[in-house]
């Protein structure tokens, strides 16, 4: 096998009698044509001897990943630091002059084979960012993604000389492991086509997934991948069997995340769960709420979250038929600030004989309720139980009418049937 001895190709010495230099002399220092002194990033040991084209993509792997030496073909341009530092985990596809190819490569989960068009002198290198695979982010995504993952990989395609060049279609397969989606037909591979780092102005890649088992997705001839490129992969959208027309969340003045969605048309609809999530993972139900089974007019429907998280986190909603088929809507994302112990938020308004008053209980020592003259009028009204986050008052000596309930910061309007 070879090495490279101050860039300079050597022959390694596995102990046998070949002339070379010894294993065991590695990193000794001395003058002695059988000691390969030096610093050593890394030593790669293969069974043969590397072809041209494999030890130039070895050379840049190298490079990539320690860049602080000076190699011959230096071909992947993404490690630096100017084109965003896309140094992990380099791999290639690629043929040399003499004709020695390499047309099957991986690095992380991404694996690339399958080049229609791949000459003599021509490279396909990619590495990514080094983001994290374990998680999702629902940001910079084209229309139609529900999430993607923060990992982003980018593409040199090239010849010798760092010309673009086409290497024609390609197969592109993706191991997400349990970030894969349920259904493989919801897997969508995202390129950054305009080369402007932006995903959300890129239509997605038409070319439909498919599973060859084991956890493994294939994007088959692919032609969507050119030099520079960033591409990632998403899930997408599942088709709702209702007509929604909008579906809105918004951080109110009291603090809570109101949530409202409009219906056009419903068929076999048996309920609609709001579901968050901090993550875009791990999904919880808030409530549930009735249908409109079979309905071909407007319907309009709201929902709060009282208790939001701190910060920022999504909602959807999870449409559900009578025969327990569910689909999933878009997800909207809203950001709640620190500091929501002043918030507050009564219900049901209108009320009747007992009103739900949740504020931050610092707040409810200088709880104040006005009539529509302005009058103060709480010495009507008795405490029917305290509980944690809020109140419940009894209103049975309260008059019918409009007041005004007021905490330092916080003001709301109730109505007494």
């Amino acid at each position: 096998m070879t090495i490279g001895v101050n860039n300079q190709e050597q022959t390694l010495n596995l102990g046998s009698t070949t002339p070379g230099i010894p294993y065991s002399m590695i990193g000794r220092t001395g003058t002695s044509s059988n000691r390969a002194s030096g610093h050593y990033y890394e030593i790669l040991v293969y069974n043969e001897r590397l072809s041209d084209v494999e030890i130039t993509i070895v050379n840049n792997y190298l490079q990539a990943k320690y860049g602080n030496f000076s190699i011959a073909n230096d071909v992947y341009i993404h490690d630096n630091p100017a084109n965003g530092n896309y140094d992990a985990d380099v791999a290639c596809i690629g043929r040399s002059s003499s004709g020695s190819t390499h047309t099957d490569a991986q690095g992380d989960i991404v694996r690339i084979l399958g080049a229609s068009n791949l000459n003599s002198n021509e490279y396909l290198f990619w590495g990514h960012d080094g983001a994290s695979l374990t998680s999702t982010t629902s940001a910079d995504m084209p229309a139609g993604m529900i999430s993607r993952l923060n990992r982003e990989w980018r593409v040199s395609e090239v010849n010798i000389s760092g010309s673009p060049v086409d290497v024609g279609s390609i197969d592109m397969r993706f191991t997400p492991g349990s970030l894969a989606p349920a259904d493989v037909a919801d897997l969508r591979l995202l390129v950054d086509a305009n080369n402007n780092g932006s995903f959300s102005d890129d239509a997605i890649v038409a070319t439909p997934a498919t599973s060859l088992g084991g956890g493994i997705f294939q994007f088959s001839d692919v032609t969507a991948i050119t030099n520079n490129a960033r591409f990632t992969v998403g899930t997408a959208e599942e088709a709702l069997p209702i007509d929604l027309l909008s579906f809105s969340a918004s951080v109110e003045r009291d603090g809570i995340v109101r949530l409202n969605w409009v219906t056009a048309a419903e068929q076999n609809n048996e309920s609609f769960a709001v579901e968050r999530s901090a993550t875009g993972r791990e999904w919880m139900t808030l409530t549930t709420v009735a249908g409109g089974n079979n309905s071909a007019s407007k319907l309009e429907y709201v929902a709060e979250d009282t208790e939001p998280l701190t910060g920022f986190s999504l909602y959807r909603l999870r449409q559900t038929d009578y025969d327990g088929v569910s689909s999933l809507s878009p997800s909207k994302g809203v950001y709640v600030a620190e500091g929501r112990k002043d918030r507050l938020h009564v219900y049901p308004n209108p009320a009747t004989n007992r009103l739900n008053v949740e504020t931050g209980l610092d707040a409810l020592t200088e709880l104040r309720i006005h009539n529509a003259l302005g009058q103060e009028v709480q010495h009507l009204v008795g405490l029917s139980e305290v509980r944690e986050g809020g109140v419940i008052l009894d209103l049975d000596n309260l008059p019918r009418g409009t007041y005004t309930l007021s905490v330092p910061t916080r003001s709301v309007i109730f109505y007494k049937k």
